[in-house]
């Protein structure tokens, strides 16, 4: 024991030089296991051994300025505590860090608050932060003053050749649902959002951009994936566009300043105008097509003044195979089935494109129809036959015939005689065309009436011509002079009026298929007697 003599008691332990040492060594079996004191230098050391021979030093003083140094670190967790208040304290604990793991904390150049990961915390002051920043509590707030305030977020200076993004709420995985609100949410709250940049894109998942009850302004628009430009300032490119009602009714409205402009449709091929509708120079409504974009057909007009349509083209009825079901008054239609243009008014169909300006008796189903045009006067004459002979004459009915039968007159008989009687139809020009029926051998062997049978409907006011084929001099009735059409024709005026064609042609072969008319077979004989029968 060291003790004091009176007071104060001390104990010194004194080298040479600073090179030397002055310590205490605390052995254990004669064999060191901890020093300290001025080991080689004026700091004050503490050295601990494992087996007497190597040292590691655990702590170590600077002479001048008294800072402590712990070369080999504090033994965790490490417990700071309040001197006024022992029971306030706080540990800093390596339990997080996995084995071997090693890392270096620097603290920033300001005197500050640490930041804690957990618990709440608040800040004061500018926090600049140059690597990632994470929050991953399901809960965050930023910028949560109540009062007048700026928050800044991406909003460095960005150096020229230098580029930054800014992503918020861009980690979402497919089947997850992210919301995303710029702005004030609440009923009365005002606010302004502005975008600056040149290009704003909606990403390719992007459903629906709803704007609820919002007024959007836009010098220049594109949607779909088209680029608005001073020409086009709002382009579309979709396969549909849809104008609905808000409830209500819809209007699309396509104003111009004057009369004289035009508010008008166009629609394009390869951006080329095929067709424009709308307002065009005048307030009369106008349709009008073009086969190159630049030379323009009219099709019609809508006069502003009346309502009355002009038509400036011929119209094409595509045609019905049978009459409307529900015909009304003022319906016009092409009936395919008979090639006709017919029309509704006064709840009667009339065909358009034949006369009955003799007057007509339409007889009963069974009665008899002569192929006359209603103002023959006299008896009927009477024609020999002759070999292989064709006569044909023109017959229009002046309304529709459907007929069964088709009779002829034998005046004279010859034994082995035969006949028939032949249905041509006619050419632009009304000549024979093509054959429409050749009935079977007649036999005119005896005399009196001759028929043969068909189905037919000869159509009011198309041009057809009978014919009889004779196969030898029998004789058959002919109808009167007056009683059949004269046939134009001729290179000098006639004095007698040309009534038939007349054309030799050898039997039995079938009647030509086509007729092929020639001006020299125009005939003044009378033409043969042929009666219908309505079926």
């Amino acid at each position: 024991m060291f003790d004091h003599a009176g007071a104060d008691h001390q104990i010194k332990v004194n080298k040479a030089s600073t090179p030397d040492t002055a310590s205490l060594l605390f052995q254990s079996a004669y064999s060191g296991r901890a020093e300290m004191g001025l080991a080689g230098t004026d700091g004050f050391a503490i050295k601990v051994s494992a087996n007497g021979t190597a040292f590691t030093t655990a702590l170590i003083t600077d002479a001048a300025t008294g800072t402590v140094a712990l070369p080999e670190g504090i033994s965790a967790p490490l417990m700071l505590r309040d001197a006024a208040d022992p029971a306030k304290r706080a540990s800093l604990d390596l339990t997080a860090l996995s084995a071997g793991a090693q890392r270096s904390f620097s603290l920033p150049n300001v005197t500050t608050e640490l930041a804690g990961l957990s618990g709440t915390q608040t800040f004061s002051g500018a926090k600049t932060f140059s690597g990632t920043f994470t929050v991953s509590t399901p809960t965050a707030g930023f910028g949560t003053a109540t009062t007048s305030a700026s928050y800044g977020l991406g909003s460095g200076i960005t150096a020229s050749g230098s580029s930054k993004s800014v992503n918020i709420g861009t980690g979402g995985a497919a089947g997850s649902t992210t919301t995303l609100t710029l702005g004030p949410n609440t009923a009365g709250a005002t606010g302004t959002t502005t975008i600056h940049g040149t290009t704003l894109t909606l990403g390719p998942n992007l459903a629906q951009f709803d704007m609820g009850s919002a007024s959007a302004r836009a010098s220049v628009l594109g949607l779909g994936g088209a680029t608005g430009d001073a020409t086009n300032r709002l382009s579309v490119t979709s396969a549909g566009v849809l104008l609905n009602h808000a409830g209500a009714g819809v209007e699309t409205t396509l104003n111009k300043s004057t009369p004289a402009d035009a508010a008008q449709i166009s629609f394009k091929t390869g951006f080329s105008t095929r067709a424009q509708i709308g307002l065009l120079n005048s307030d009369d409504l106008a349709l009008r097509v073009s086969a190159d974009g630049s030379a323009f057909l009219p099709v019609l007009t809508a006069a502003a003044a009346t309502g009355r349509v002009t038509l400036a083209q011929p119209i094409i009825l595509q045609g019905l195979a049978a009459e409307p079901a529900s015909a009304e008054n003022g319906m016009l239609w092409h009936d395919t089935s008979t090639d006709r243009i017919r029309a509704r008014t006064g709840g009667i169909t009339h065909c358009l494109d034949g006369q009955q300006d003799i007057p007509w008796l339409t007889p009963p189903a069974g009665e008899i129809v002569l192929t006359t045009i209603g103002a023959s006067s006299g008896s009927l004459g009477s024609v020999a036959g002759a070999a292989g002979r064709i006569d044909l004459f023109p017959f229009m009915p002046r309304t529709d015939l459907t007929v069964d039968r088709l009779f002829l007159n034998c005046s004279t008989a010859v034994a082995g005689a035969l006949a028939r009687i032949l249905i041509y139809g006619s050419d632009a020009l009304g000549r024979p065309d093509g054959l429409i029926f050749e009935s079977a051998d007649l036999d005119l062997a005896t005399t009196g009436a001759k028929f043969a049978t068909l189905s037919l409907t000869m159509q009011q006011g198309r041009s057809l011509w009978l014919g009889l084929r004779h196969a030898a001099t029998a004789s058959t009735s002919t109808w009167p002079a007056s009683g059949t059409p004269d046939i134009n024709g001729g290179t000098t005026p006639a004095t007698t009026a040309r009534k038939i064609l007349r054309r030799t042609h050898a039997w039995p072969t079938p009647a030509p298929a086509t007729w092929g008319f020639t001006s020299a077979e125009i005939n003044a004989t009378s033409a043969p007697a042929i009666w219908l029968r309505m079926a």
